[in-house]
């Protein structure tokens, strides 16, 4: 595969123009897959990325490369299913990165299903967060200096899938070197040590022609620096969610929605600007009129329920989408 995307901005102060950051991501990809045997798969591939940013400011990196080998195995023996990968990346501004997880899962009888992982990441800072621009008179929005985010992840999985209703519950841990997070003035910096524990709960099945799901998250996103700010909650991150989604086919139309709502959250680092919890209601309708073709009606925000993720940014209003699809 290959790809191109572009991300232009101008930056104005009291309606003057002062200054512009633009950035270009040139991608290409192989992906080839080999059966080893009967319930056995080898998928080895590469990546390619290539990021350039231009702007008024003068800096003294302006492009990157990057370049991923992975390779992944998968196997089912019985009852069991393994799963092993690696990857490499080579970039350009901070260097050789190898990453990788293994996982196993064991099918009980009557669809129960026991699933364990373990992996590690790798997160480069992007573009904007070292070079955004930045407007005089403000705090930077930006730092040239960022270090690069890894972490360890671990997790695990009990679940069983019925006839009419399946259910799930997930348990997950992550450790975090360096997140990149903003501060209350909107620029990013590294927090050293950052935790997120949780827990998910999945229920849904069908009944009388509707189709339901209802999802359940707590967790606990944590700085764990220790420093001044050692304990407290990582900005922007609720601790709590949930999630109901409602569907039905009707011959050729199908009609469905979505209820969410989260729990508050902290702008800041030190946990000083709170942001309210909210609730939002998403509609949606579609219609096939002919062989290959859709038109879907959706309604996001339906009640238009104010609410910021980010303090002193609205979240948009009671939104309208319409879209024709051809699916060949």
């Amino acid at each position: 595969h290959v790809g191109q995307s572009l991300d232009k901005a101008s930056n104005y102060h009291d309606g003057s123009y002062v200054g512009y950051g633009d950035s270009r991501r040139n991608q290409a990809g192989w992906l080839n897959e080999f059966t080893l045997a009967p319930g056995q798969q080898l998928t080895v591939g590469v990546d390619y990325q290539s990021q350039h940013v231009s702007s008024n400011t003068a800096y003294l990196k302006t492009d990157r490369d990057d370049i991923g080998v992975f390779a992944q195995y998968q196997g089912t023996f019985g009852a069991n299913e393994i799963q092993l990968s690696a990857r490499r990346d080579h970039n350009q501004q901070f260097g050789n990165h190898v990453t990788g997880a293994v996982a196993w899962g064991y099918h009980f009888a009557h669809g129960l299903t026991l699933s364990a992982s373990w992996g590690t990441a790798f997160h480069a800072p992007t573009f904007n967060d070292l070079y955004w621009p930045t407007t005089p008179g403000f705090p930077p929005s930006a730092d040239p200096h960022l270090k690069p985010e890894t972490s360890r992840n671990a997790e695990i999985d009990l679940g069983a899938r019925h006839t009419h209703w399946h259910w799930q519950i997930s348990a997950y841990r992550n450790d975090i070197d360096q997140l990149i997070a903003l501060n209350a003035y909107f620029t990013p910096g590294n927090i050293s040590d950052a935790t997120i524990r949780g827990l998910e709960g999945q229920l849904g099945g069908q009944w009388r022609g509707w189709t339901w799901d209802t999802y359940l998250t707590w967790q606990k996103p944590e700085n764990s620096d220790g420093g001044i700010n050692d304990g407290n909650l990582l900005p922007r991150r609720f601790e709590r969610s949930a999630r109901f989604d409602l569907d039905r086919q009707l011959g050729a139309f199908n009609v469905g929605g979505t209820f969410k709502a989260f729990s508050g959250r902290y702008n800041d680092i030190a946990n000083r600007q709170w942001l309210g919890g909210y609730t939002t209601l998403d509609l949606r309708a579609g219609w096939t009129f002919a062989r290959h073709w859709q038109a879907q009606l959706k309604l996001e925000n339906a009640f238009d329920r104010r609410y910021e993720t980010i303090y002193y940014y609205n979240q948009p209003g009671r939104t309208a989408m319409l879209t024709l699809r051809y699916l060949p």
